[in-house]
C-alpha cells in the first residue's frame, strides 16, 4: 500500500537542478515556464474578452481554469511530482468542458481560446 501511495501521490519523476548542468533539465524547466506564461496569457485574453462581451459569468471560470493551469506549470518548472499531475487533470477536465461550453455557445468562430 505504501508503495502505491508513493507511486499516486508522493513520487517525485523530476526535480529541476540549475547546478545540474544537464541540457533536458534546463530545457524542461524553460518550457514549463513558458507554458505557464501562454496559460496565464490566455487567462488574460479570455478575461478581457468577458469584459468586452459580457456574455456569461462562465467566461470568469473558464479564466480562473487558465490561470491555475499556468501556475501548475510554474510548479512544475521546479518539480514534477504526482500529486502535480492529478491536480493537473483535475483541472484539465473542467478546461476542456467549460471551454467547449463558452466556444459552441458565444465564439463559435474562435480557434484558440
Amino acid at each position: 500500500m505504501k508503495q502505491l501511495t508513493d507511486l499516486l501521490i508522493q513520487r517525485t519523476w523530476w526535480r529541476y537542478s540549475p547546478r545540474h548542468g544537464d541540457l533536458f533539465n534546463d530545457l524542461y524547466h524553460g518550457f514549463n515556464l513558458c507554458e505557464g506564461a501562454f496559460w496565464v496569457a490566455l487567462s488574460c485574453l479570455v478575461l478581457r474578452r468577458y469584459w468586452i462581451h459580457r456574455n456569461s459569468q462562465l467566461e470568469i471560470v473558464y479564466s480562473i481554469l487558465f490561470l491555475t493551469f499556468g501556475i501548475t506549470d510554474f510548479v512544475e518548472s521546479s518539480a514534477l511530482t504526482s500529486w502535480l499531475i492529478w491536480l493537473k487533470v483535475m483541472n484539465l477536465v473542467p478546461l476542456f468542458l467549460v471551454r467547449r461550453t463558452i466556444i459552441r455557445r458565444y465564439y463559435r468562430e474562435s480557434k484558440l481560446y
